[in-house]
């Protein structure tokens, strides 16, 4: 995962990391460690910082070169784990292949399926990046199912 622009972002808007964390509502550690990649930022925080930047995910996380989203929502779990079912039946894997073919849990992407628990930020971009969707569909931020000029 390429998390050169969350950076690039930032100091583009002469922003401090201390400014975007104030904006994410945690501390300026925490959001330093996502920056430079030490850290994992988690999804809903990555809407957040997505739609702070009027960008889509998918730009920030490198997936894409197109930086306009359409929409800016809040998380919802439900969303995601309703589109992340619909990718697995569209690409005809069960949940334990699923599960299996992303190296996580079976019980915990059942979880996330069924919107009880948040999906890690690892695991949503797997499912883009594996079978080309647009991290901003599956998040409900955009109607664009699939990814847009990808990178190679």
């Amino acid at each position: 995962m390429n998390l050169d622009r969350i950076r690039f972002m930032r100091e583009y808007y002469d922003y401090s990391q201390a400014y975007i964390a104030l904006q994410l509502q945690v501390k300026r550690g925490t959001y330093a460690a996502w920056e430079c990649g030490s850290d994992m930022i988690p999804i809903p925080k990555l809407v957040c910082l997505a739609n702070f930047y009027s960008v889509r995910i998918d730009y920030l996380l490198g997936l894409t070169n197109e930086k306009h989203c359409e929409v800016k929502n809040n998380f919802d779990s439900k969303i995601v784990g309703k589109r992340m079912k619909e990718i697995r039946t569209e690409n005809h894997l069960s949940l334990r292949q699923m599960s299996t073919f992303l190296n996580v849990n079976y019980s915990t992407l059942s979880k996330n399926e069924n919107g009880i628990s948040f999906p890690t930020t690892y695991t949503i971009y797997e499912y883009a990046k594996k079978f080309h969707y647009s991290i901003d569909w599956i998040t409900g931020r955009s109607e664009t199912k699939k990814l847009l000029e990808t990178i190679k």
